[in-house]
């Protein structure tokens, strides 16, 4: 006898309907076991989603303060460099400023020298 006929067999003297309801009924267990089982697989999988979407969009946000302090580096670098060329150019005008007034008070001196001189030769001659 072959298989097939055993199994027929089978089937026949046990009814088809309850074995099939039981197979049935056994199928359905096993489903609800799975889907029990796979439920925190299932959640774990979501918050791992939920994370990896959150961290692209910190990711982005990131990127864009990276950018931004870049952006505000440059400008910082450029502006102490303005700084730095205005306070070369208040040095060299101090310097003229001082060098100017130190000819200022030569020709008030020399002009002091003359103007005694012209009141002595007056003072002299009167």
């Amino acid at each position: 006898m072959d298989i097939k006929a055993a199994h027929d067999e089978v089937w026949e003297s046990q009814g088809g309907s309850e074995v099939e309801l039981m197979t049935n009924s056994l199928l359905e267990e096993r489903v609800e076991q799975l889907e029990e089982v796979l439920a925190p697989r299932n959640q774990i999988i979501n918050d791992i989603e939920v994370k990896f979407t959150d961290y692209l969009r910190l990711r982005g946000y990131h990127e864009n303060v990276n950018s931004e302090f870049s952006t505000l580096n440059g400008m910082l670098s450029q502006s102490a460099t303005e700084v730095r060329e205005y306070q070369a150019e208040l040095m060299v005008a101090a310097q003229d400023d001082e060098g100017s007034t130190m000819r200022i008070e030569e020709l008030e001196r020399r002009k002091n020298q003359k103007v005694g001189k012209c009141r002595r030769t007056w003072n002299f001659q009167s």
